[in-house]
């Protein structure tokens, strides 16, 4: 099947309706079939340029048809426009003079427009405007107009809340085919706890996701802040008092009646266990957790032992040395040891 042209008497044409259907249709039955997501490119070839306007009377339309809502058709549908001049019948072929040899319009629609319609369409649109020496040279060039047309890459990115993500720039112009490269920095929030989270990054085509221009960036956070200990003083089994240091502070230590209450903090583990050294010995005892209490007895020639308590203390532990205690959280985290002083029994 060929194609065949029919009607009219002078030399301008009327691709600015044609352009207005891929564009914006006016009939139900008109589809362009863009696929979604797809970058929609429309192939404007020819010898002469555009009718500007194309009026009513002609187009059937409410509106005349103008370079300026044409273009604007085409920039809200996300179209390029790659233009093919021909100079076979004008010298600048759709960059040519529109007014030049118009006329069976009739005067309800005047001829109008001015040179350069190709150039300023395919500016306007993110497109090219290229000339074929002759017609067998139109096909090579819509190829090779199609691989050097213009690309805007832009990455959008989708982060879990504990990341944000910068690009640097934050979008690139580059010929199709070319790559645009990015230089991205993943942040993570000052409140992000032990875990993994997730950034999604479409690098946008034209404003559109396309597949396969799509990364996904995994950052795990790991723990790193070792826990808070503390033993305080506590009551003694009867849980009723808690029994006064003894006026000699070289007899008498930190805490004479080695009633401790063992408690231990972390920013993510909310149980961290708990032992008890012996700086005496290698001896260690534990875990325990938060809220035990213990009595602890300092006796030099003593084996180091751990036994059940009475009352309210849970643990009875007897040392050669001072007791050295520390917490360990989940993720292996070791806060420094503090002492937990009790005087040594009397020899």
């Amino acid at each position: 099947m060929g194609w065949s042209a029919g009607g009219g008497s002078d030399w301008p044409e009327g691709q600015f309706f044609a352009l207005k259907q891929l564009a914006s249709p006016t009939a139900a039955s008109f589809d362009a079939s863009w696929r979604p997501g797809s970058t929609r490119i429309v192939v404007w070839f020819g010898d002469a340029p555009a009718h500007d306007p194309v009026c009513p009377s002609v187009s059937g339309l409410a509106a005349p048809i103008t370079e300026a809502s044409v273009t604007a058709d085409l920039v809200a549908a996300g179209i390029k426009v790659l233009a093919v001049s021909t100079p076979t019948l004008f010298p600048a072929a759709l960059d040519d003079d529109p007014t030049a040899f118009a006329g069976d319009y009739g005067a309800g629609c005047p001829a109008g427009g001015t040179a350069g319609q190709a150039t300023r369409l395919a500016a306007a649109t993110g497109g090219l405007h290229l000339v074929a020496p002759s017609p067998s040279d139109v096909a090579a060039v819509i190829i090779a107009g199609l691989t050097n047309l213009p690309m805007t890459v832009t990455p959008a990115a989708d982060c879990d809340a504990e990341l944000s993500v910068s690009f640097s720039p934050a979008s690139q112009t580059v010929t199709s085919g070319s790559a645009a490269t990015f230089s991205e920095t993943i942040t993570v929030g000052p409140g992000a706890g032990p875990g993994t989270y997730e950034c999604t990054v479409d690098f946008l085509l034209d404003g559109n996701p396309a597949a396969g221009f799509s990364q996904t960036v995994t950052i795990t956070v790991e723990d790193t802040t070792a826990p808070a200990v503390r033993c305080a003083e506590t009551t003694n089994p009867g849980g009723g008092t808690v029994p006064k240091a003894g006026t000699s502070a070289g007899r008498s230590g930190q805490n004479p009646d080695g009633f401790y209450v063992l408690t231990a903090s972390d920013d993510f583990d909310a149980a961290p266990a708990i032992y008890v050294g012996d700086t005496g010995s290698s001896a260690v005892f534990g875990a325990f957790a938060g809220g035990t209490r213990i009595k602890l007895t300092q006796a030099p020639g003593a084996t180091p032992s751990q036994k059940p308590g009475a009352g309210a203390i849970a643990w009875h532990i007897t040392l050669k040395g001072e007791a050295k205690v520390w917490a360990v959280d989940a993720a292996g985290n070791a806060s420094a040891p503090v002492l937990c002083r009790v005087a040594p029994l009397p020899k």
